[in-house]
């Protein structure tokens, strides 16, 4: 009989773990995931380290920043994108939400371009607010994520 009981509860054990195990859990992006897109999309990106200036930093997150260009471009005129990786995607809509409010209190000589995608937030300062060189080519990487 305990033995039964036994065998009865590890059956159960199992098919609880299996369904918990079966329920798939979105996986985050990583700063690599945004990059590899990005130059797949033939982009080249330049880092220029994590940015402390407290305009970028949203929410206590420090935005990773690069100059975004293409091998024929002229270089002299190179633009920046600022990608932000938060700990979820709601982490990332207050992001940007802070990231408007910072925009009504500053005068930019650029233009600025926000894409999400997970829990991740790309800043892309355009110095065009038409046609912004880059801006098809960072909505297609993020959307192949």
């Amino acid at each position: 009989m305990k033995s039964r009981f036994l065998i009865v509860t590890l059956i159960v054990i199992a098919i609880m773990t299996g369904c918990a195990n079966g329920e798939e859990k979105e996986r985050k992006l990583i700063l690599s995931d945004i990059s590899q897109a990005l130059k797949a999309q033939g982009a080249e990106l330049f880092s220029l380290g994590q940015s402390d200036d407290v305009f970028n930093v949203l929410n206590r997150v420090k935005p990773d920043v690069f100059t975004i260009g293409k091998p024929t471009e002229d270089v002299a005129r190179l633009e920046n994108i600022y990608v932000y990786i938060f700990d979820s995607e709601q982490a990332r809509k207050d992001g940007l939400v802070t990231f408007n409010q910072h925009l009504e209190t500053v005068k930019l000589t650029t233009f600025p371009f926000a894409y999400e995608q997970k829990n991740a937030l790309v800043i892309y300062y355009s110095f065009k607010k038409e046609n912004a060189k880059f801006d098809a080519i960072i909505q297609t990487a993020l959307q192949k994520l």
